[in-house]
């Protein structure tokens, strides 16, 4: 009887929170009345301006408020207004103008994508910029819920995808002129990311005695140009960079042999596979390049300066992400039509030739001959 009671007084909570009950006022939702149209104009003479007018901050001021420049903010400002694939999905026909139920016209898309940027430069909720803006929190909430899907479907596939052949070309041009490495695609690491509201159930998983806070984390590859066309987010943080490795997409590509072929030539001997630069507790792959613990002679301590210099690629990569960005993206999963045989010898395969440790041992050896021959110091 006492457990009926207390659902029945539940019930009646539960019907007074939504305004449904009978026994008491109802509660109503509270109107207020937002100056939209005048915060809009307001916003467009601080920082954009008009043909006759130049706006009130420099473009220094812009750069410091949106943590971009005004180029930038305008070029994916009109990407969103001229996307005209049909039918128009919902969160590209958001930042179209068009009137409302009272027949007045809503709010700007100027306003929405700046409150959807500022939202992630300044890491804030929703609603931290009502009483400049005059947006309430659940349409910043959809402002910015909108922004990240359109600008998901505007970049994805240049910005936010694996290197083609033309690409690593490139980039191995590129590597071999800044650090004197040909077939080097990037160097690879991981990093923690506080995770500072993890809940106290889940501590075990995500926290290490090293660490202040709970961590999520994050395996990247990145280039000298600092692409970042690789990024594995979300491994709890009790692990360590073996336990990322061979759980992350990174060589899903190459088991389902769909990446692309790229030979190099290093002191004379020619390699299929691009590698990466890795610290020391990677194994010993066909794909990874590790420097020498201890230098032995005056090759292997070039080999070892050269190695730690070009890691810096990462270090610098990771500070941008801390810095700048709050959203990481995941690799998607290929999608490959073989059977159940084909795929089981194939991943068989492709796995022992990642792994091949006399290739990594090759590799290594070669590239030490490359620098030391080489006229760079």
């Amino acid at each position: 009887m006492r457990d009926y009671e207390s659902y029945q007084h539940y019930v009646g909570l539960c019907e007074q929170e939504a305004g449904g009950s009978s026994n008491g006022p109802k509660r109503r939702r509270t109107y207020i009345y937002r100056e939209r149209e005048e915060a809009e104009q307001r916003l467009i003479d601080d920082y954009f301006g008009d043909d006759e007018y130049e706006p009130k901050y420099p473009e220094e001021k812009f750069r410091r408020m949106y943590r971009m420049s005004s180029r930038l903010f305008n070029k994916v400002l009109n990407d969103i207004l001229s996307y005209d694939v049909q039918p128009l999905p919902e969160y590209f026909s958001y930042f179209r103008s068009r009137l409302d139920a009272t027949d007045s016209n809503n709010i700007g898309s100027i306003l929405k994508c700046t409150s959807a940027i500022l939202q992630m430069a300044y890491d804030t909720s929703p609603d931290a910029f009502d009483e400049y803006f005059q947006i309430a929190e659940r349409t910043s909430r959809e402002c910015l819920d909108h922004f990240t899907k359109c600008i998901h479907v505007l970049y994805y596939d240049k910005f936010l995808r694996r290197p083609t052949a033309t690409d690593i070309q490139k980039t191995y041009e590129l590597h071999e002129e800044k650090h004197g490495l040909p077939g080097m695609l990037g160097s690879i690491d991981c990093m923690h990311w506080d995770w500072k509201n993890c809940p106290k159930s889940l501590h075990g998983q995500f926290k290490r005695s090293t660490n202040k806070y709970p961590t999520l984390m994050l395996e990247a590859v990145a280039d000298q140009k600092l692409w970042i066309w690789h990024a594995y987010f979300g491994v709890p943080g009790a692990n360590n960079d073996l336990n990322v490795l061979y759980g992350s997409p990174l060589f899903d590509a190459e088991i389902a042999d769909i990446a692309p072929e790229c030979p190099f030539v290093v002191n004379g001997h020619t390699y299929r596979k691009c590698y990466y630069l890795a610290d020391g507790i990677y194994p010993a792959w066909s794909t990874f390049v590790k420097t020498f613990s201890v230098a032995r002679d005056e090759k292997t301590l070039k080999f070892k300066r050269v190695q730690e210099a070009a890691r810096k690629d990462i270090e610098r990569a990771f500070g941008v992400l801390q810095v700048n960005l709050r959203d990481v993206f995941v690799n998607p999963t290929p999608n490959i039509v073989r059977d159940w045989v084909e795929r089981c010898e194939l991943h068989v395969r492709k796995t022992k030739e990642l792994r091949d440790r006399k290739t990594h041992t090759d590799l290594r050896q070669d590239r030490m001959e490359h620098l030391w021959n080489s006229d760079d110091e």
